[in-house]
């Protein structure tokens, strides 16, 4: 991480401008207008990695500009709008719903339960398959793109054309080296829509009658060879939908376990009689 201060103090410095002596020690004013001031340490939670020190300092004289063109709207308002209370009530409702959202965001962290059983995954996906009938085909296979100007075509296609795991093996180094994209896994389903753009045009319209190919073109060669496929209209099958179920199930927990966190609230608060209610 860059030098904090030595940021900071080249920013401050920019114009040759001199400013008063900080309120805190070792701080820097940075700019005022009217009364309001900002000083370095307000910037400290502004993020500097990765860029240079010019990238740096221009950064911040730009972040120091547009606070004290806001501070200059926020000053004009305050001057001209007399009658605030309806934006003090907004931001007490605001303040109120954030703390109500960091609360909750701690019971969650600490009370939910996250784990999800694979019979509990099934039970769900049987009951909700209407939520996963598909729009477009998806796909189970193998591929490959490779450059025509990689080293040892002719060694990459006797590995393809082997079923072993040693020759597999030896594939996905060769392909890690240098292919532009490729999987060799049995388990990962595309959209047919996703694959076409990796693929050459047309050499997937048929895909009920294609159980491999090879082609290329000025540039590559293609490589396929179909595992498992199904048709839209269709439903996806569980471990194509598997990430989305669970993020439904664990949405549907969260809910569950936060009204029942304020339902406890209530009658705990009831008993103790720190609630009343005089509407009934």
């Amino acid at each position: 991480m860059k030098n904090w201060f030595f940021i900071f103090l080249s920013a401050a410095t920019l114009n040759s401008c001199t400013y008063e002596t900080p309120v805190k020690k070792d701080d820097i004013l940075l700019a005022e207008v009217y009364n309001k001031k900002l000083y370095l340490s307000d910037l400290s939670g502004l993020e500097f990695e990765n860029k240079s020190e010019k990238d740096s300092i221009i950064f911040v004289q730009f972040y120091v500009e547009k606070w004290v063109q806001e501070s200059l709207i926020l000053h004009e308002a305050e001057k001209h709008l007399n009658d605030t209370r309806q934006i003090d009530k907004l931001v007490k409702n605001y303040r109120s719903g954030l703390l109500i959202h960091e609360y909750e965001k701690e019971v969650c962290k600490t009370e939910l339960d996250t784990s999800i059983s694979k019979t509990e995954l099934i039970s769900f996906y049987k009951k909700n398959k209407q939520l996963y009938q598909l729009k477009s085909p998806i796909l189970r296979c193998n591929f490959m793109k490779i450059p025509l100007i990689a080293s040892d075509l002719e060694q990459m296609e006797k590995l393809w054309q082997n079923d072993d795991a040693e020759s597999n093996l030896m594939l996905t180094d060769y392909c890690n080296k240098y292919a532009e994209n490729y999987n060799l896994t049995e388990d990962k389903w595309y959209q047919l829509t996703e694959l076409k753009r990796i693929l050459p045009n047309n050499s997937l319209n048929n895909i009920q009658n294609i159980k491999y190919f090879r082609t290329q073109d000025k540039t590559y060669i293609y490589l396929f060879k179909l595992l498992d496929w199904v048709s839209n209209n269709s439903t996806a099958p569980l471990d194509f939908v598997e990430k989305k179920a669970s993020k439904i199930i664990l949405k549907n927990r969260r809910r569950v376990l936060l009204e029942n966190k304020r339902q406890k609230l209530l009658e705990t608060a009831k008993y103790s009689d720190n609630v009343k209610i005089f509407t009934k």
